[in-house]
């Protein structure tokens, strides 16, 4: 696992404030699990993919941190691309539903040290109606329809889920919606918890390659292989919420031009 660095502002991360492959031959037995970042979603059953194109790459903007160690996103830089946030000395999520990214961290590994306050004073739902309370990470988020989602589900069940979204050719919500995603089998998955209004957590997460490793408070919660596909995802670190409140740290690495994606804040949810 990477370990974190703690780097504040005052360290000259030089982060700005933005204005802001295949998927297997075989169709999976059972039916992939769709989120959808807008608070959609339905189930499907998930097609295989071609290629999956990245996004247009972007000049780097983290530093301060060697490559692979981890970093404090200051608040204030996250790209917000749906929902809103209160930058302060932490990102205040009271939002419903709330999408953001580090422009060009590095992908690959990522890091939400995190205060739950509860559930949101409003409710989004999927488009199934179901109603899920989430935290999570972006990995490899090359644009709103190619990523890999690590997200720790406090309700209706606590469960540490994997999720790829891959749509070839299509970059943003208009052009994919809810499609493209699969949840990921793991080779072992620990049983978690919801956490308790107040408590403080770390949510973490790399992939080598097409292993992903994930770790609450440290601990490995989850591990597995995701599909080859992700080899040719290139972009940032995010995070995303639902129904959460919550205050908390995104911590990533430096990135290159390969990993950068577009920030287009009110584009709409991935």
């Amino acid at each position: 696992m990477v370990r974190a660095s703690r780097i504040g502002l005052g360290l000259g991360l030089g982060l700005a404030l933005m204005a802001c492959h295949p998927a297997p031959a075989t169709t999976p037995r059972e039916p992939a699990e769709v989120d959808g970042d807008d608070g959609t979603g339905e189930e499907v059953v998930a097609q295989p993919a071609g290629p999956v194109e990245p996004s247009e790459p972007a000049a780097a903007v983290v530093h301060g941190a060697r490559r692979g160690e981890l970093a404090l996103v200051p608040a204030k830089a996250l790209c917000v691309t749906h929902g809103a946030l209160a930058a302060g000395k932490r990102a205040t999520i009271r939002d419903a539903s709330v999408r953001a990214v580090a422009r060009d961290s590095a992908g690959d590994a990522g890091e939400i040290r995190f205060t739950y306050r509860g559930p949101s004073a409003k409710t989004s739902r999927l488009a199934s109606g179901d109603v899920r309370e989430q935290l999570g990470l972006k990995l490899r988020a090359a644009d709103g329809c190619n990523l890999v989602y690590v997200v720790w589900r406090f309700a209706p069940k606590p469960e540490v889920v994997v999720q790829t979204k891959l749509n070839p050719g299509a970059h943003d919500n208009q052009q994919c919606g809810t499609g493209g995603y699969t949840r990921v089998k793991p080779a072992k998955r620990s049983k978690v918890a919801a956490p308790d209004p107040g408590s403080d957590h770390v949510l973490a997460a790399t992939i080598d390659g097409t292993a992903l490793t994930a770790t609450i408070d440290g601990a490995v919660v989850w591990r597995g292989a995701l599909p080859g596909a992700v080899r040719g995802l290139h972009g940032p670190v995010g995070v995303r919420t639902d129904n959460v409140a919550a205050d908390l740290d995104l911590y990533a690495a430096p990135g290159s031009e390969e990993s950068g994606s577009k920030c287009e804040p009110g584009g709409g949810a991935d």
